[in-house]
């Protein structure tokens, strides 16, 4: 009888064991599940929230109140479940505000941001068909790009999800640039006998002068936006284009030397300061890494032309940024970005051709401004 007692405890006992294990595994495991769930609702309403954000600094809730409201509405009250631990409940609400917003800003791209985007770049290219030298001409891929991503969202302008915030504020970001870009484009042209010492890459007092003249409108523009937009920092967008007309070198002279050394041995030239990596840029225009031989006249002038008029784009891409960044306390707030091209022998647009090798018209360098803010 007691070996039976005996055996039956033992059962009881083991039952009990596996019985408590089950039970703290079980509980265990659903700490876990609500635990995974609260993460889940979390992400959630931070996605909501995000989502929401930019409809705002979209001010698109002006366009779409009531899409905004309802968006509102439930972030709001997903926002209270979560802080109630109701957490299925706040996930199916912050999903609903969530789709709500990109609802709104797939709307506001297609109706204001592409509308606006294709009269601006008509209006950039018709201005660059005038002056394909302009700055606005660095732009126009931007604006195509955004154009192909609002057909993208065309074509899936049923479809309930839309797109990432990231690849949203980009297109923004570059419509922006696009259109600051446009309102503040400046443009002046340098005589390049006025500018530069005879037969030299390096300005002249009087170039100097004329440009320091030229570019305090530039400097105002800047000093504007820094009083106005003291949060946001300002970049200033240099282009320089170079252009020579088809008289030959005395290679006897200086000038020869240098840009034999800048080409075949990578030395600048005295009195140019490159940034890293930007003498190879720049010399990359060139097209070769050496220059033409003699007995290749026409090829060879105009080899040393071509490097004449990017040195000369430098010379003034430089002195720019320099008088600017000298109107800096520390500089931090104001970044100048150079874009230097030499055109050499080719004739600049709206110069009529001549055959004329001296030709005073030719030597010219076409100086293009513009500004932009960002964070």
């Amino acid at each position: 009888m007691m070996e039976k007692k005996v055996g039956i405890r033992k059962v009881f006992f083991k039952m009990f064991f596996v019985l408590t294990t089950l039970l703290f595994m079980f509980g265990i495991s659903s700490c876990a599940i609500n635990k995974e769930l609260l993460r889940q609702a979390q992400d959630e309403v931070g996605k909501a929230k995000e989502h929401l954000d930019m409809v705002k600094r979209c001010e698109a809730e002006k366009i779409f109140p009531e899409n905004f409201e309802k968006a509102s509405k439930t972030y709001n009250s997903a926002s209270e479940l979560l802080n109630k631990q109701k957490v299925e409940l706040a996930v199916t609400e912050a999903k609903s505000s969530t789709l709500t917003s990109q609802e709104i800003l797939k709307q506001y791209f297609l109706d204001e941001i592409a509308p606006k985007t294709k009269i601006l770049k008509d209006k950039f290219q018709k201005e660059v068909a005038a002056d394909p030298d302009s700055l606005l001409k660095e732009t126009i891929p931007d604006l195509d790009n955004i154009l192909d991503y609002a057909d993208e969202l065309e074509k899936n302008r049923e479809t309930s999800s839309l797109l990432s915030l990231k690849e949203l504020s980009e297109k923004l970001e570059k419509f922006n640039v696009a259109t600051l870009t446009g309102e503040n484009i400046k443009k002046d042209e340098l005589k390049s006998d006025f500018s530069f010492e005879l037969g030299s890459y390096l300005l002249s007092e009087k170039g100097k002068t004329k440009i320091s003249y030229e570019i305090s409108k530039v400097i105002e523009d800047k000093d504007r936006y820094r009083k106005e937009f003291p949060d946001k920092k300002v970049k200033v967008t240099i282009k320089i284009v170079g252009y020579t007309d088809a008289v030959g070198f005395n290679e006897a002279k200086s000038l020869f030397q240098d840009i034999k050394k800048w080409v075949e041995e990578k030395i600048p030239p005295e009195g140019i300061q490159f940034g890293q990596g930007e003498s190879e840029q720049i010399l990359a225009q060139a097209g070769r890494g050496d220059i033409p031989p003699k007995d290749e006249r026409e090829q060879r002038r105009q080899f040393l032309n071509q490097c004449l008029s990017m040195l000369r784009a430098k010379a003034i891409s430089s002195y720019i940024k320099e008088l600017i960044m000298k109107t800096e306390a520390d500089g931090s707030a104001v970044t100048v970005d150079e874009i230097v091209v030499g055109n050499g022998e080719n004739l600049p647009p709206g110069v009529e051709s001549s055959d004329k090798s001296n030709d005073e018209s030719r030597r010219i360098c076409k100086v293009y401004t513009t500004m932009i803010l960002h964070q």
